[in-house]
């Protein structure tokens, strides 16, 4: 995409649109052309490792918070995203991450929730590609497992359900240590 193209599609001055580039060229989602504009920066495959890594251990850290911290009541306020039985994979792909952000949201620290943000909006093309085909006729059926293990305070359950949870997710990503390699 070109600097001035899109400020002419947007009717706006230059400068604003070349510092909303910038910023999104130094959040990582944009890669400045010289002389020819910005694409979509894509991330290398041991990006997406990291990311999922990254995504693996935090998770792991909110779900000892939640069990250790939070009611029942809080808990149970995550049964809202896991409602719908069968749904378009659009649907599902929204309330996937609206799930794991309230999780995130569960430990009330705002850089947790941040980047359980930043993990899920750099990996969306991935998601999209992967979980294409794959929305079952219950998809929420697995996050409603977790919920039951936080309510029990079975760390060592919830603590397996996440990694199975992400060899699910990142199982098809080469290179990928499973979960169970990491005690």
């Amino acid at each position: 995409m070109n600097e001035q193209a899109l400020a002419d599609e947007l009717d706006m001055s230059n400068t604003p649109v070349r510092e909303a580039l910038a910023a999104l060229t130094q959040q990582g989602y944009l890669k400045k052309i010289p002389r020819v504009g910005y694409c979509v920066r894509e991330l290398t495959i041991d990006e997406y490792v990291d990311l999922f890594h990254l995504r693996y251990i935090l998770e792991c850290g909110i779900i000892r918070h939640i069990i250790s911290f939070c009611t029942d009541e809080e808990i149970l306020s995550l049964r809202k995203y896991v409602e719908n039985k069968g749904q378009d994979y659009e649907t599902y792909s929204t309330e996937n991450v609206e799930f794991h952000i309230a999780l995130a949201k569960l430990t009330k620290n705002k850089f947790i929730v941040n980047h359980m943000r930043r993990i899920f909006n750099l990996n969306p093309r991935w998601i999209s590609t992967y979980f294409f085909d794959q929305v079952h006729e219950d998809p929420h059926a697995r996050h409603r497992e977790l919920i039951d293990y936080l309510l029990q305070r079975d760390v060592k359950e919830a603590i397996a359900w996440e990694g199975r949870e992400m060899v699910w997710a990142d199982g098809n990503i080469p290179h990928f240590v499973p979960p169970e390699q990491y005690t």
